[in-house]
């Protein structure tokens, strides 16, 4: 995949110096490629001179920061953007309506491929009873951290079951929702290590815990909270070096369109052994592709908000891959921790 998107980037790109850098990119100022990896006019690879030459001007372009802009079009291009067939569902509150509000922001346009949303979560007026927050199995990572206090931010990874968060009285929390493989592709964290967890933030990447502080201290951070939010991850992106491995995302395309109803050892044919696709899926998702699959089954459900009665008269279950009624109820319950009549009536 990688290999036809650069050929048609070096057949597109103003000069071969372009492609050639968009290809430079993603394997490193350090990689020599091959005629495999990028196909040149007549199907050859560039020679150690025309590297050599390639390397001295770009590096020095780069340090410049005279090429974000080729950066960002090579990432708009590399990293799908799944946002069309993958629409993470989180419950609606319903419990503290009108005292707790909950609004999501879309990322700017070049974040797209990476962040889901922004959302805040806070209250309207101070809370005089217990109130628990329910985050269902969405298969995203988020950050998250109370306005009040920045520095106890935190990470939670990819879940397979609901988890309840026991809220105080007064909060005001901004999160950060990363599509399915987009934070371990963009800070090279093993997903699998943070998988049914939420850690503080600080002690997976102390970097990013202290720069969130420091944003969410500046006194205009809730008044400017997109844009600001935007031109951090922005400067994150535009400095990273990506690893990419276009059949970890060949996969996930086949696993969205099908809606997570499939067979997977014998459907999800993407050009690699399946012990293979497991090991990208771990450190990328953080499961194996079932329990991805199972999850984007589970979000496809919530996203679709059938009526109990469709759930029973159209048997919904039976459509989207569940055995019987009994199958489905005890998947549903384990990923939102309430039954479907309960949840969704």
């Amino acid at each position: 995949m990688i290999s036809q998107l650069l050929r048609v980037n070096a057949n597109t790109t103003s000069n071969k110096y372009d492609a050639f850098f968009i290809h430079m990119v993603f394997k490193g100022m350090n990689h020599i490629p091959c005629r495999d990896e990028f196909p040149l006019a007549g199907g050859h690879a560039p020679g150690k001179n025309f590297y050599s030459r390639f390397r001295d001007r770009k590096i020095k372009h780069f340090q410049r920061g005279m090429h974000k802009k080729q950066i960002f079009a090579a990432m708009s291009i590399i990293v799908p953007d799944i946002r069309q067939r993958f629409q993470p569902v989180q419950p609606t509150i319903k419990d503290a309506a009108g005292r707790v509000a909950y609004h999501e922001l879309l990322p700017e346009p070049r974040l797209a491929p990476y962040i889901y949303c922004y959302w805040q979560l806070e209250t309207m007026q101070p809370l005089t009873e217990a109130f628990v927050y329910r985050v269902v199995a969405d298969g995203c990572i988020d950050l998250f951290f109370d306005v009040q206090q920045p520095a106890d931010n935190y990470i939670m990874g990819f879940s397979t079951v609901y988890t309840e968060f026991p809220l105080p009285p007064v909060f005001n929390y901004i999160g950060i929702r990363f599509l399915p493989a987009a934070f371990p592709l963009l800070f090279n964290i093993d997903a699998s290590a943070l998988t049914n967890r939420f850690e503080h933030l600080g002690q997976v990447l102390p970097h990013l815990s202290a720069g969130l502080t420091r944003l969410a201290q500046h006194p205009a951070f809730l008044a400017n909270l997109q844009q600001r939010l935007d031109q951090f991850f922005l400067h994150i992106l535009s400095n990273t070096h990506f690893h990419r491995d276009g059949r970890l995302f060949d996969a996930i395309g086949i696993i969205l369109n099908a809606r997570g109803v499939l067979t997977v050892e014998r459907e999800l044919n993407s050009g690699i052994s399946p012990r293979q696709l497991r090991r990208l899926f771990n450190f990328y998702i953080g499961d194996t592709p079932k329990v991805f699959s199972k999850v984007v089954r589970f979000q496809h459900i919530l996203h679709a908000k059938p009526s109990v009665e469709s759930l029973k008269k159209d048997k919904l279950f039976y459509d989207n891959g569940y055995y019987d009624q009994v199958h489905f109820i005890k998947e549903f319950k384990t990923m939102y921790g309430l039954t479907p009549t309960i949840a969704l009536r």
